[in-house]
């Protein structure tokens, strides 16, 4: 728990507003009692005035005299406080601090001194301020003295400020003491308090920790039942929700890949930024390439072909699919059908590209066209031949026995020509569809070379070509 981030922190923040909390009671205490120790001050001030006015008043009238300085050397020793008596004119008739009438005449006038002059003008002064004569910080009240209706002195009283600020740093270093004690205290409590609130996080941080490393099987138990019981027993929940969720994920994947990898098409998966996401075996094979190691490498890095970088950005532009065929070259020349096909998404997340091996397939279509082709021009030969034929026949070759059996002779051996050849035809036909197997059979190789030699002579003797053969 002390190694706990969260819990120092919230403990220097619950210190820090205690601390300053207490800082202000203690600021506002201390200012109020300072205000109350003044006004006391002040209240003893102009009562010790009061009661000087009431016992000298008589003996002002009279002016300076040993008989009024005595009297208020006595009453000042006796109740601790300096006491002046001013004339009007400010000069200073008796003085508590001095032994005799003679110091006392050696004073100077206090005619001008800020009480007094309050004093005159009113009937009280109160003024704190720094005294020449005393050396010290005092603080006055001046109460004027009147007899029978007309002012004759001033008396004032005063009292050095040493003693009320002794006691206001008496009372300063009281509250300061009050403050630590109070602050130690409740900073003990608030950290008893937030080590109960903060013990169960260090269980929910495993156990995140935990699921956020794969262990969907950690439990954390709380038995507080506030907002982090209930954050304890969602964690739990969610965990559970995770394994049930991964595993099927995990075999949904497994799936798609066996039926990725059991494809005869090659598949492959591009982002926005065309770079491989995915790639089954069967397009490895088709570009030679290991599927395990290309994925968020560049389309164009492993399949260097422009046309198919232009369909693939033109697809992903437009969203409608492309299909185009391409030359791969490598150890060994394919063709490849390749469609591809945006992905759903605003915007467009990618494409995917499907392909087909057609090298076999344009082989035999090209295989088919050769035979069609060899098919049409060995059927054309036997009909021209039984056409030149009949068209000599017809011209009056027919009267002529021997010419006329020959040329039907020939006519028959085209005929058998053609027939042979269509039955070759029917017999690849049935070949290819499966329902017949091929019949080996010996073949007169002279009689055949015979034959095709005969039927190609009279074209060879036409263009002055001698044909003979050479077992």
């Amino acid at each position: 728990m002390r190694s706990s981030r969260l819990f120092w922190k919230l403990l220097l923040a619950c210190a820090g507003l205690n601390l300053a909390a207490a800082i202000v009671f203690a600021i506002v205490v201390s200012q109020w009692q300072q205000r109350q120790t003044i006004e006391q001050a002040d209240e003893r001030l102009r009562n010790s005035a009061l009661l000087i006015r009431d016992d000298v008043a008589e003996l002002m009238t009279a002016g300076r005299s040993d008989e009024l300085q005595q009297r208020v050397h006595q009453l000042g020793r006796q109740i601790g406080m300096r006491f002046t008596v001013v004339a009007m004119d400010g000069t200073v008739l008796a003085d508590s601090e001095r032994e005799s009438l003679a110091q006392v005449a050696e004073m100077e006038n206090h005619r001008y001194r800020p009480e007094i002059m309050q004093a005159v003008a009113g009937d009280e002064g109160t003024v704190a301020r720094y005294s020449a004569t005393m050396q010290a910080q005092y603080r006055y009240f001046a109460l004027r003295v009147d007899r029978g209706g007309k002012p004759v002195g001033i008396v004032r009283s005063a009292l050095p400020t040493d003693s009320l600020r002794a006691r206001m740093a008496t009372l300063r270093r009281l509250l300061g003491g009050l403050v630590g004690v109070v602050f130690l205290g409740v900073s003990a409590i608030a950290s008893w308090i937030l080590g109960r609130l903060i013990r169960p996080v260090a269980p929910l941080t495993e156990a995140a920790d935990a699921i956020a490393a794969g262990d969907y099987e950690h439990r954390v138990y709380v038995e507080q039942r506030d907002e982090l019981g209930q954050l304890a027993r969602t964690l739990n929940r969610m965990s559970q929700d995770l394994h049930v969720r991964m595993t099927q994920l995990n075999e949904t994947i497994a799936r798609q890949a066996t039926v990725l990898g059991g494809m005869v098409e090659g598949v492959i998966a591009v982002d926005t930024r065309q770079r491989i996401v995915l790639a089954n075996q069967a397009a490895g094979r088709l570009f030679e390439f290991q599927p395990t190691r290309v994925e968020g490498r560049p389309l164009i890095e492993i399949v260097r072909n422009h046309a198919l970088h232009q369909a693939v950005t033109t697809a992903m532009f437009t969203r409608r699919p492309r299909r185009l065929e391409i030359n791969r070259e490598g150890s060994d020349k394919l063709i490849v059908d390749v469609h591809v096909t945006p992905l759903p998404g605003d915007p467009c997340p990618g494409v995917v590209l499907v392909m087909h091996d057609t090298t076999e397939l344009r082989r035999l279509e090209s295989l088919r066209r050769d035979f069609v082709a060899n098919a049409s021009h060995e059927l054309k030969t036997p009909l021209s031949s039984i056409k030149a034929y009949a068209e000599t026949l017809r011209n009056g070759a027919i009267h002529d026995p021997d010419a006329s059996h020959k040329f039907l002779e020939q006519i028959e051996e085209q005929t058998d020509r053609l027939h042979r050849l269509i039955m070759d035809m029917l017999m690849i036909a049935r070949i290819e569809s499966t329902h017949q197997a091929f019949e080996i059979v010996s073949v007169s190789v002279p009689e055949v070379v015979n034959e095709c030699l005969e039927d190609r002579r009279p074209a060879a003797v036409a263009r002055q070509i001698d044909l003979h053969v050479e077992p």
